[in-house]
């Protein structure tokens, strides 16, 4: 099993994965469509209509149906078997976050971001800290909202408490 690095999802393999992404955001909840593949194969769409439903798979064929079926059943998330609407979800996470923590570090900045009951709010650190227990950067999360953050650094996520 492969644990994938922003949601903790792990997955039997990374044939299977979102493609590409599109959200607007509807009251407090994004709704999305993500393409979903299994190495180059169509699978079909995620689709969430941010209304707090379920994300549902849009098969390209009953065949690749049962190819993602399979797939979400092998998957983890701690010691549970998530839901397939989890699974969906999470690929999505997957491919919007690793687009914008690589978006942060070609400027060279960092990503930043923290869980309140509407959701995650991102921030780009406009630097690079090197450690979790930079003060500067403590201090500039602190501002921005007191409580936990996951911060980016060297290649995985950091928690920091800025209470």
């Amino acid at each position: 099993m492969i644990t994938l690095p922003h949601t903790g999802l792990a997955v039997p393999d990374e044939a299977i994965r979102v493609t590409s992404y599109k959200e607007v955001v509807v009251g407090c909840d994004p709704a999305f469509t993500a393409i979903v593949r299994r190495n180059r194969a169509l699978l079909g769409n995620a689709v969430n209509h941010g209304t707090g439903g379920d994300t549902r798979f849009m098969a390209s064929s009953a065949e690749a149906h049962s190819v993602f079926a399979q797939f979400a059943r092998r998957c983890a998330i701690e010691d549970r078997t998530p839901s397939m609407d989890e699974v969906l979800d999470c690929l999505a996470e997957e491919y919007r976050l690793s687009r914008a923590v690589a978006k942060a570090d070609r400027r060279g900045w960092t990503l930043a971001r923290n869980r309140s009951e509407v959701g995650y709010q991102e921030v780009a650190l406009r630097w690079k800290p090197q450690r979790a227990d930079d003060p500067v950067m403590a201090q500039a999360l602190r501002e921005r909202a007191p409580g936990t953050w996951s911060v980016w650094i060297n290649g995985k996520w950091h928690t920091i408490e800025t209470d």
